[in-house]
């Protein structure tokens, strides 16, 4: 069970930095449980991406 909640965590947090401004494409590493992060740096910045993911992460 321990897995599948970590798999949605993951991809709920993809979803919604997916719908941030300035972001082009999330992608999700199930295995080293990590997102890899296209984006605009004009339109965002890598902080504001963290400050994101620290507010949805569990």
């Amino acid at each position: 069970m321990e897995e599948d909640e970590s798999f949605c965590s993951l991809e709920n947090l993809r979803i919604e930095i997916a719908k941030m401004i300035g972001v082009f494409k999330v992608e999700t590493n199930h295995i080293s449980h990590t997102l890899r992060i296209e984006y605009d740096p004009k339109r965002t910045t890598i902080d504001k991406i963290r400050r994101r993911s620290k507010t949805l992460a569990p």
